[in-house]
């Protein structure tokens, strides 16, 4: 059973590679994937509240265990949408290629004898010495070097213990030469090296473009699923508008089309945010805009996902134009109901982000996406008291189940949802629906989490060397 694989356990699948980095976010991912998608409102007669009268209440994990190492359980996810069946047919997209050409005893007993004179050292994890013994061999036997096989663990254990001596840059310089000489190798796990390789260029602030690491998830655009979703979400929460889309673009289709992959709308939902980018500030004309936006989403071709009418899309531009009105949590009659409100605070929250903020539009959609999630993960705790859920505890609970990798807090995700419950509280104070000393004490709550949660993080995670422009925690 899956949910027994130790994070350092050999993967299930068989790779030879740890369970970590192999199948355990693709196993996440899957748990995950409702929770991925904007819902749809439920069918009549199938949307009113069960247990209506419940109390709400908070159960399940918390930080505390969370930091203590102990297991979240199942994760908490709302209600999956329907499906969307692949009208495409079955389609291959070309992956890296496995396997190597058998090697000449001479030349497998040079490769043997690194090997042997490599495994003290990384037994005992002496990065220095191991470093320089990897670069001694590619610089001698550079068309060898492929066959050490390093991608699959040793690499990966450099770069923890080079993250737990805040050596990242180090780390990075490392990657950068393999990825120049040995491609071959890099490939193979190409998707992990990237997504260090794009965080630390965030960190340093470099100027080389992010571009340049995007090569290999346009080559093979359905093979890593997983880091390509890590990768949009980071250019999202940084606000790098321009270079998110130009990672999208080339692989949002192949992976909503991929046999291999449940859904692919935590990628393609980009491009669907991009149909209404040049009709959010609020010029053009309502009718004309929500037609143009409409017949664009219609030609993505990807069924109940998006607005289905043209009033439908109107009403989401309305709604980043003009605050909806806020419906106490004792007149909403059904799931739908509320379902609904979310979805019109959650489009004007994103343009109070955008004009109050000063937030690109995609970082103001993402924070506000993340604490929609947020939301509707609470829809199954029966009558809400606050229909926005700004409690420490019930906070703690969600990112115990939710913002996690395995046996560590997701720096990302928990940092964008804090945020934007901060941000969220001074929208409903500036709109008379939260006291300022309610809204003092609850930004205490949000860093107080914050705190706690850096605790809890990777060696590796971009939150230890990054923020954002605007970030408040």
């Amino acid at each position: 059973m899956i949910g027994k694989v130790g994070r350092n356990d050999p993967c299930p699948c068989g790779s030879g590679r740890k369970y970590k980095k192999c199948c355990m976010e693709k196993n996440q991912r899957i748990s995950l994937e409702s929770a991925g998608e904007e819902p749809r409102l439920t069918r009549e007669g199938e949307d009113e509240f069960e247990g209506w009268e419940k109390e709400d209440r908070d159960g399940g994990s918390s930080l505390d265990e969370v930091l203590a190492g102990e297991d979240a359980g199942e994760i908490e996810s709302p209600a999956a949408p329907e499906d969307i069946m692949n009208t495409h047919g079955r389609v291959f997209f070309p992956t890296p290629d496995p396997n190597l050409p058998k090697l000449p005893a001479g030349e497998q007993s040079l490769v043997d004898q690194w090997c042997e004179e490599s495994e003290p050292l990384f037994r005992n994890m002496q990065v220095d010495p191991l470093i320089a013994h990897i670069l001694s061999f590619l610089e001698s036997q550079p068309k060898l070097f492929v066959h050490l096989g390093l991608e699959f663990e040793m690499l990966f254990e450099i770069g923890a213990e080079l993250g737990r001596r805040r050596e990242w840059s180090r780390y990075a310089e490392l990657l950068r030469r393999i990825r120049r000489e040995c491609p071959e190798m890099y490939q193979r796990s190409f998707a992990y090296y990237e997504w260090d390789l794009i965080v630390e260029t965030l960190a340093e602030g470099r100027e080389e473009p992010l571009s340049e690491y995007f090569s290999f998830f346009h080559q093979y655009p359905d093979s890593q699923p997983d880091y390509a979703g890590r990768v949009a979400d980071l250019l999202a929460w940084v606000g790098r508008q321009e270079e998110l889309l130009a990672f999208i673009r080339p692989i949002a289709y192949p992976i909503w089309h991929s046999p291999d992959i449940g859904s692919g709308w935590f990628l393609i939902r980009w491009l669907v945010v991009e149909k209404y980018l040049p009709f959010l500030e609020g010029e053009a004309d309502l009718d004309r805009a929500s037609r143009d936006v409409f017949v664009a989403l219609q030609q993505m071709k990807i069924g109940g996902r998006v607005a289905q009418n043209r009033d439908e899309v109107r009403h989401h531009l309305q709604a980043c134009r003009q605050t909806p009105e806020f419906v106490e949590a004792e007149k909403l009659r059904s799931k739908s109901e509320l379902v609904q409100h979310y979805i019109d605070i959650n489009w004007n929250f994103s343009a109070y982000l955008h004009r109050r903020r000063g937030f690109p539009w995609v970082r103001s959609f993402f924070l506000a996406y993340e604490l929609h999630q947020y939301w509707m993960a609470k829809l199954s705790h029966g009558k809400p008291k606050d229909i926005f859920w700004l409690k420490e505890r019930t906070l703690d609970s969600y990112i115990a189940r939710n913002c996690r990798e395995l046996f560590y807090i997701e720096g990302v995700s928990m940092a964008a949802l804090l945020e934007a419950a901060w941000h969220f509280a001074d929208y409903l104070t500036e709109h008379f629906r939260l006291p300022p000393e309610e809204r003092d004490h609850f930004h205490a709550v949000c860093q107080n989490l914050f705190r706690r949660c850096l605790k809890g993080m990777d060696s590796t995670d971009p939150l230890q060397r990054l923020r954002p422009p605007g970030f408040v925690l």
